[in-house]
This record gives structure tokens, sequence and C-alpha cells, in this order.
């Protein structure tokens, strides 16, 4: 597969260094492109459906828009399982409000998640998975291969895992290092459960639920 590289990301040994003005002189000259995720929007309406378009996590909070243009968004180390030949990946993403601290990775409760994840990408389907800082809290992203609901099942379960342990995860956090609340209501979530559509998006290419815009209504920014 011929892959295109944006913005000096340090990834040449994954594809071709290239820019922005060369994927708009030639949008099919690559059979995928990697780039800064809030980059995915613009990149999407330069190429249309194709080629594939696989985001790298920045500082940037992950959005709907970023999500609906990606085929999928993965952190550096996936990279190679994501642009395997063969691989169809589809996205599923989860929004949690848990507010984000990089203490929370020495959190015990935490390694503990990560470890789930871990054994989700041993998966024979499963080519990605993150957590990810979103407009509301922390999301979490599976990348399957070529099966949606399989896709959705994984986020679900990883998100869960998370989930049911946020209390032993904030209570190994010092108070110096507690994480701001988030800034969406707490009780706009209190009733999350896996697999709700109103209190969860799926972010898959080919669609996107309603359930962000039901759920943050000022937010509505009508059809991807």
């Amino acid at each position: 597969m011929r892959v295109g590289v944006l913005n000096d990301l340090d990834f040449a040994r994954f594809g071709e260094p290239t820019t922005v003005a060369a994927v708009q002189a030639d949008p099919r000259r690559f059979e995928a492109l990697v780039a800064p995720a809030d980059w995915l929007p613009a990149l999407r309406a330069i190429v249309g459906p194709e080629p594939r378009l696989v985001g790298v996590p920045t500082a940037t909070a992950l959005t709907q828009a970023m999500i609906a243009a990606a085929d999928a968004i993965v952190n550096p180390d996936q990279l190679p399982h994501v642009l395997e030949a063969g691989v169809q990946p589809v996205t599923a993403a989860v929004p949690l409000p848990l507010a984000w601290h990089e203490s929370m990775r020495d959190a015990a409760a935490f390694r503990e998640v990560l470890d789930f994840a871990s054994e989700q990408r041993g998966l024979a389907l499963i080519a990605a998975n993150a957590f990810v800082l979103g407009e509301a809290g922390v999301v979490v992203l599976v990348v399957a291969d070529g099966d949606d609901t399989y896709a959705r099942n994984s986020a679900d379960d990883l998100a869960s895992a998370l989930w049911e342990r946020r209390e032993r995860i904030a209570a190994e956090v010092s108070d110096q290092k507690r994480p701001s609340r988030p800034r969406a209501a707490p009780d706009a979530f209190a009733a999350w459960e896996p697999g709700r559509e109103d209190g969860v998006f799926y972010g898959v290419r080919r669609g996107l639920s309603r359930a962000w815009s039901r759920r943050w209504p000022e937010r509505d920014r009508g059809e991807p």
C-alpha cells in the first residue's frame, strides 16, 4: 500500500512524506494518508471517499467531525496494524465524562484497563484501540477489520472496563493532580450504559449515530 504522511509527522517508515498541496494536486496518488486527527475533515473534503485516512491524536480534543472523516484514528505505535495490506478499518468511538490527567496512567486501576486494552488488541479482528482526549472527557476508540458491529461491541467493552474503575482511578490520583471537571454537565451522563445509543456516539465513516447531537443539542452541527 502506498501511504502518504503529512505535517512532518515522524512516521516516514510507514510511508512517503507529502504535503496538502501535493494531495490537492493528485488526490489519488496514495492509497492511504496519515495525518494529525484535526486535519482529517479538511483532507476528506479534498480527497473524497478515497483514499483511506488515518488520524494520529494530537493535543486538540477529538470531535465528531474528525471521527466521521476518518477510517481510523490510532496511536503511532498501532499504525502498522491499521495500514497492513488487506485490513479494512472501521472505527467505533464511545465518549465518557471522565476528565483526563496524565497522572491517571500511574493508577493501578487504570493499568488494569490498559491490560484489558492490550488483550483486546490480541483478538483477530481488532486492529487498534486507544483512549483520546475528547470535547467532554475521554473518547474510547476501537478500530476493527471490516466489521462495524464488532467494533461497536468492542468499544463498549473497553469503555465499560474504564467506567467501572473510574472511582478507584480517582481515589488513586492525588489531590494536587486531581483533574478538573468535564466541561459537560455530569448529570447529562448519569445513565450511561454500554450499548445505549442515547449515551454514546459511534463513529464509523459510513454514518454516525445522532446520539452526539441528542446528548448535546447545543452542539448539533447537522449531518456529517
